[in-house]
């Protein structure tokens, strides 16, 4: 504990207060209106109508102890400011032409020799959302060129568009499946709709089972933070795999409508409503939902995982069961080395059931 408060300090001391952003530890998409106007998200009605949305998702750091740690919010009220860095980046992509969701995940390390040198996790807090946004917006674009896979990810202008953002630290995602784990015991249509995982849900949201561990932890590993990349993305497509079987075997298809999820939900830092996102990602027949078609087939999700190095050209993909690593010769003098050590075993300890349906 002494050495993290020495590292907090040293981070902290290296910047004047007048460096860190302005801006609320935890946005609220109807208080701060103007500040999330001012990030340019591509959140117009006729945006969230285009055939790809993309969801970022910002895992935050512990939050650190500032010298004048609140700030006025847009209505008057005093909030706590942002004092987190970016600890991990990953976007969801919804493709609602061809059901496909891809996640993109950013090496905490990130950095770009055409953005000054920036480490990607240190500039959300330094120089602030709308910044840290056209960060990831380029370093993702630039692998999308790379693979010319435009028309899967780009939006009508050729560029890659971000609709929304949720964000969460830790603490905030343990008192979240804390709520959740007391919801599933507690509320009827919850546990109804869940019934088909709803004892290994309770088992992994158990204080006592250490698997969640594997979230946070990276030292552990012999591919550091790359497979603590490795590990939120499977965990995020076990979610989806659960949550399409929820929606199609189980007949759920109203499930996130149920109130105790849009509860949870509204306790994030977000930028937009659960039921504007659930809205825009009906496909083009207007009966189905992206959502649908994350069902696992023998063991294994239909969500692609991409994981970003350091370098431009080096990544890993993850798809249909099987890993595929490329590392460019700039990447092999880097951390980017790391992504060989990967262990697809390591990041699947949420079981899902197979969804034949969710096709």
């Amino acid at each position: 504990m002494k050495k993290i408060l020495i590292m907090l300090c040293t981070f902290i001391s290296a910047f004047s207060l007048a460096d860190i952003a302005e801006e609320p530890q935890t946005l609220n998409p109807f208080l701060d209106k103007k500040l999330i106007q001012s990030f340019q998200l591509d959140n117009s009605v006729q945006n969230w109508k285009e055939s790809v949305v993309n969801i970022l998702l910002v895992g935050q750091d512990g939050q650190m102890p500032l010298p004048f740690p609140y700030i006025n919010r847009e209505n008057g009220d005093q909030i706590r400011r942002l004092s987190s860095r970016a600890d991990a980046t990953v976007l969801l992509s919804f493709n609602k032409d061809t059901g496909q969701t891809t996640l993109f995940s950013l090496q905490r390390d990130n950095v770009d020799i055409s953005d000054q040198n920036e480490i990607l996790t240190h500039q959300y807090i330094l120089k602030g959302r709308r910044y840290y946004l056209n960060l990831v917006k380029n370093r993702i674009e630039k692998t999308v060129r790379q693979l010319h896979q435009e028309k899967l990810f780009f939006a009508p202008d050729q560029k890659l568009h971000i609709h929304g953002m949720v964000e969460l630290d830790f603490q905030t995602f343990t008192n979240l499946l804390t709520h959740l784990h007391s919801d599933l015991l507690s509320t009827a249509q919850l546990a109804w709709g869940l019934r088909a995982h709803s004892v290994e849900l309770l088992n992994l949201l158990n204080p006592d089972n250490d698997a969640l561990k594997k979230l946070r932890a990276r030292k552990n590993y012999l591919s550091g933070s790359y497979q603590r990349s490795l590990n939120h993305a499977l965990f995020i497509s076990s979610v989806l795999g659960i949550l399409s079987y929820t929606m199609v075997d189980s007949n759920e298809k109203n499930f996130l409508d149920l109130s105790v999820l849009q509860e949870i939900f509204s306790t994030l830092s977000r930028t937009f409503a659960l039921g504007e996102l659930v809205q825009n990602l009906k496909m083009r027949d207007q009966k189905t939902s992206v959502l649908e078609k994350n069902g696992f087939h023998q063991g294994v999700s239909q969500v692609d995982i991409y994981l970003l190095g350091v370098d431009t050209e080096s990544y890993a993909l993850y798809k249909s069961g099987k890993l595929f690593v490329n590392i460019s010769d700039r990447g092999l003098q880097a951390n980017d080395r790391l992504l060989r050590n990967l262990d697809v075993q390591l990041g699947q300890f949420l079981k899902v059931k197979d969804c034949d349906l969710c096709r």
